[in-house]
């Protein structure tokens, strides 16, 4: 796995052979790396029956609170304390979210994530009570809900997934001071690494190529008058 850094240089030392590379910041092109990197991964994974691997996914540490009825939650509900890093949402997103307890509190409880539209219908039936269901609702917090006494020492679960901005998830729950952004691995399978950095040369040269032609044909312009 290759961190943001490595994957820069790269990118930047294919440009420099046949373009001007001092036209590209570090900034753009981590937007690109993510931007890319989330298409190939929908493009890969559209199928729901092909496992996403690990290599793709960050975990994600989020707590819980009650929250008053007046809000449309049951006493058996709980919403975490902040909205959760946006996720790239590849088939089925209830496929390629998986969520944990943490510690060993909840032994014998089972964690679900189901869409958002099934929420609402789960976690009645007396006799699952051993399970918890957790969504995203329509303001990126992830609601749990059971009709099991476990979920009143539910605090907080740790949430696998592939986000969007793997940026933003790292830092989810990090301090961020005197780090480097640059120096955090990009979670992308090897596989993919390539032709990720092949989309972006690409995409790189096509723009720098068109920016050359404007150039050019405003100078012709010029000189005809």
């Amino acid at each position: 796995m290759s961190t943001y850094r490595e994957l820069v240089y790269i990118i930047l030392d294919q440009i420099r052979a046949t373009s001007d590379d001092s036209l590209y910041n570090d900034a753009h092109i981590s937007y690109l790396i993510d931007k890319y990197r989330s298409m190939l991964l929908k493009q890969k994974y559209s199928d729901v029956r092909k496992r996403i691997p690990s290599s793709n996914t960050q975990t994600v540490k989020i707590s819980f609170e009650q929250k008053n009825d007046d809000l449309g939650l049951s006493t058996n509900e709980l919403i975490s304390t902040s909205y959760i890093p946006q996720m790239v949402s590849i088939g089925a997103l209830d496929s390629s979210v998986s969520i944990s307890s943490v510690g060993n509190d909840l032994n014998g409880i089972h964690m679900s994530f189901v869409p958002y539209e099934r929420i609402r219908f789960v976690g009645n039936n007396q006799f699952l009570n051993k399970i918890i269901y957790f969504s995203l609702d329509k303001n990126n917090k992830l609601i749990a809900k059971s009709n099991g006494n476990a979920i009143q020492y539910l605090k907080s679960v740790n949430l696998t997934a592939v986000f969007d901005n793997p940026r933003e998830a790292f830092l989810f729950s990090k301090d961020k001071n005197g780090f480097d952004m640059l120096d955090i691995e990009l979670p992308l399978e090897d596989s993919l690494q390539s032709t990720l950095i092949e989309v972006i040369v690409e995409r790189l040269l096509r723009s720098s190529r068109l920016n050359s032609d404007e150039v050019n044909n405003a100078s012709d312009d010029l000189n005809k008058k």
